[in-house]
């Protein structure tokens, strides 16, 4: 019905058309009925189908996009797609594939009306050429031609059936190139309308982004469980192994081991070759330790260098250690960086899944990795009972103590230092002490490591530096009878990494008052091998500020002595371990003349540590040690005590005066 108002006004409606078909079309009606020419209504009316098709196609497009984007799996979304090609193509069925490079089905997507067996006939067919891997295609729509040595497609068309195909993104999916494809097709051979293009066209593109869509979710799943640098699994996939494994009803029968393996000494080779050598040294590594254990084992990477394998139905306890040691043997093989060989040894750690949870598999296989790091590294330890004390204990510690520092149960004791030839006291070596509530006084071999591994040491050794320096001002200012006597204080690893250590020492100089001259500090040869370039550092700012330096446990560390020239040391002490057998064991003898006759040729002076009898001091006086510390001549003290242990001598050390 034409309504006329005095302006034409356009009205859409549909008409049949002579094919059968309907068609969209919009009239205007100008009424001329006044006209004498005319005297009638004209009507211009065009065919809009192609319009009105484009805008429904917008319109199911922004549906379909909503879904995609709202995060609909991805065979939702293709359904989405294909109940639009059927509606929109009347007589025409719509499918969507997802395939593989050979045209593999993988996946087929809502094709209620697909004739049984049309999939397999079009495998085989050439899809249109591909852009450049990383590429989004402009889709390009192309009729299967029939192919004389192609008898599938001959077959179809046949049929009748005219089918176009649009190839869309490529992507990885394990070791597979897969696209994504959209085939449509009809009961008749006639060319495509303009319509059925665009419809094929927009199903494309909605197909293209649920596929990319889900391939980029993939991905980003793929790298939260997998290492960036050597692609290896991480902690997350190992977690995920583990917790299937012992949900697992028979998760108690056949072992299942969990090693995990350290490189020794990594920073001091990762300082050495460079950190991209470092990198790929890791990377070869993880590729050496997949290839070692049996498929469906796991190795993973934990960061660092550190490596985790999940290995099941090992056999046992005897048959997991076996496995360990193999792999130790295959990671000393050199490796070739740079055409030069490195040779690494590693430690592992072994515990095995006996109904524990995944995180205390992870800690206690961690936990047997540390103790054969102490036991002498380049070895295999099994995570047992006497272990699991040992770390109960170490827990049980790691919590005190962060209490002893709240409740101030740590305290600093004072060793005296005395000339060996003329037993007057020289210094004091400042030891913190731990008055544990149930412990009773502990030394700091019993908690200084787990300070270090909690983080606690750095405010520990702070509080330790201060109180000492602050004491010895005020002993000096107190006791001149005394003498000049200097103060040591030794350094921890955590201090050689800390880049504001010189200037905090140099605020505990000046907000004490202590003469830095009479300020001594010394530092582990372990940690001098360990870090040599944090070691020679931080003592080159120390000696600038005028303190007395001193290289500690001499002896027991590795790779101290080649550096000994470079480090503006004054003092080198002889490890207790050494003078304990002075007179008894040659081999002591050898080594403690050996260390002073090296620091004589340096003009170095010796302390010895350790000292218990007259007869260990006389063999050090006549070896040529200048000076000497340890119970044959004072314990370590409390400060009271230290003046009250003063005073009764005169500021001398009588000689084999134990207290």
């Amino acid at each position: 019905q034409l309504e006329f108002t005095g302006v034409p006004s356009p009205v859409e409606h549909r008409m049949r058309h002579k094919d059968g078909s309907w068609r969209h079309v919009e009239s205007v009606a100008i009424d001329l009925r006044g006209d004498p020419s005319v005297r009638g209504i004209l009507v211009n009316a065009r065919d809009i189908s192609d319009r009105h098709h484009a805008e429904l196609l917008v319109a199911d497009q922004a549906k379909i996009l909503e879904l995609v984007a709202r995060g609909a799996p991805l065979d939702q979304s293709l359904d989405a797609v294909v109940l639009m090609l059927e509606q929109w193509m009347p007589g025409v069925h719509g499918t969507v594939a997802v395939i593989d490079q050979e045209l593999h089905q993988l996946r087929l997507v809502s094709a209620p009306s697909l004739p049984t067996g049309i999939v397999a006939e079009l495998q085989g067919h050439p899809l249109p050429a591909l852009p450049p891997s990383g590429e989004f295609p402009e889709f390009v729509i192309s009729p299967i031609e029939a192919d004389a040595d192609d008898a599938a497609p001959t077959s179809l068309l046949s049929r009748g059936y005219l089918t176009y195909w649009a190839a869309l993104v490529r992507a990885v999916e394990g070791d597979r190139t897969v696209l994504g494809a959209v085939s449509v097709y009809r009961q008749d051979e006639a060319p495509p309308t303009d319509t059925e293009r665009r419809v094929v066209e927009l199903a494309a593109n909605v197909t293209a982004i649920a596929i990319a869509r889900d391939q980029t979710a993939a991905r980003l799943t793929h790298q939260a469980m997998h290492d960036a640098l050597t692609g290896l699994p991480n902690r997350d996939t190992v977690l995920d192994r583990l917790r299937r494994i012992v949900a697992r009803p028979d998760h108690d029968g056949p072992g299942t081991a969990v090693m995990f393996l350290d490189i020794d000494r990594f920073k001091v080779l990762n300082d050495s070759v460079g950190h991209e050598a470092g990198d790929h040294l890791l990377v070869m590594l993880g590729g050496r330790l997949k290839d070692a254990l049996r498929p469906g084992d796991l190795v993973a990477r934990f960061g660092g260098d550190e490596f985790v394998m999940v290995c099941e139905r090992v056999g046992g306890e005897l048959d997991a250690y076996a496995l360990a040691e193999r792999i130790l043997e295959i990671v000393r093989e050199p490796f070739v960086i740079n055409r030069s060989e490195v040779v690494v040894t590693a430690s592992i750690g072994i515990a095995m899944a006996d109904g524990r949870d995944p995180e205390s598999l992870l800690r206690d296989s961690d936990a047997a990795m540390y103790w054969a790091k102490e036991r002498g590294r380049a070895r295999v330890e099994l995570f047992d009972d006497e272990l699991r004390r040992r770390v109960v204990d170490r827990l049980d510690i790691e919590h005190d103590l962060r209490q002893a520092v709240e409740r101030c149960e740590l305290a600093v004791h004072y060793q005296p230092i005395v000339s060996l030839e003329t037993s007057r006291l020289v210094g004091f070596e400042a030891l913190i002490r731990w008055q544990h509530p149930e412990r009773g006084l502990l030394a700091p071999k019993a908690f200084l490591e787990v300070a270090e591994e909690t983080g606690l040491a750095r405010p520990i050794g702070a509080w330790v530096r201060e109180e000492a320096c602050r004491q010895a001002a005020k002993w000096h200012a107190e006791h001149p009878e005394w003498g000049r006597f200097a103060m040591s204080v030794n350094l921890a690893a955590a201090d050689l990494r800390d880049r504001q250590m010189a200037a905090s020492i140099e605020e505990t100089i000046r907000s004490t008052g202590i003469d830095p001259t009479l300020l001594g500090f010394e530092i582990s040869e372990r940690f001098v091998a360990e870090d040599t370039a944090a070691a020679l550092e931080l003592l080159v700012h120390l000696r600038e500020l005028g303190v007395r330096l001193a290289l500690d446990d001499f002896g027991t560390g590795a790779g101290a002595l080649v550096h000994l020239r470079e480090l503006p040391i004054e003092l080198i002490k002889i490890d207790g371990s050494f003078v304990a057998g002075l007179g008894t064991d040659p081999f002591d003898d050898a080594v403690v003349d050996a260390v002073i006759g090296l620091a004589r040729r340096l003009d170095l002076f010796t302390v010895a540590e350790g000292v218990e009898t007259g007869a260990q001091q006389q063999r050090l006086l006549a070896a040529g040690c200048q000076f000497a510390q340890g119970h044959f001549y004072a314990p370590a003290l409390p400060a009271d005590e230290v003046v009250a242990y003063l005073e009764r001598r005169g500021g001398r050390i009588a000689l084999g005066t134990r207290r």
